[in-house]
């Protein structure tokens, strides 16, 4: 789950597409949260794509061709808008959130045996 590091990088590759899958959640807050809950999946393995969209229809491809345990998982259309809307300043809200914690890095930088994480 990426989204405490939503819009970060790692080695040049944005986090989440890491891997066969990542996840990314909606709550209000995360770093790019709703206003309710939620949640997504992100991945290129078409197999892998097929079954989370089987998950989220009630466990099957069509309306009554229910083949697994599903949910009706769907987000809905308030929340992406919001998400629509809050994505065009989740840039700039990771840049003050680093600028941020280079402050905190300077500050706490001298005390001794204090290990700070990598921003």
């Amino acid at each position: 789950d990426v989204a405490q590091a939503f819009g970060g990088k790692w080695k040049d590759k944005k986090l989440g597409s890491i891997g066969v899958a990542g996840c990314l959640s909606f709550f209000p807050t995360k770093n790019l949260g709703s206003f309710g809950d939620g949640g997504m999946v992100m991945t290129n393995d078409k197999t892998i794509a097929e079954a989370i969209d089987m998950l989220r229809r009630h466990g099957g491809k069509d309306k009554y061709d229910v083949t697994l345990l599903g949910h009706n998982s769907r987000l809905d259309t308030l929340q992406a808008s919001i998400l629509l809307q809050k994505l065009k300043y989740v840039d700039r809200w990771n840049e003050n959130k680093r600028k941020i914690a280079e402050v905190y890095n300077v500050q706490l930088s001298g005390i001794n045996d204090l290990i700070l994480p990598i921003t």
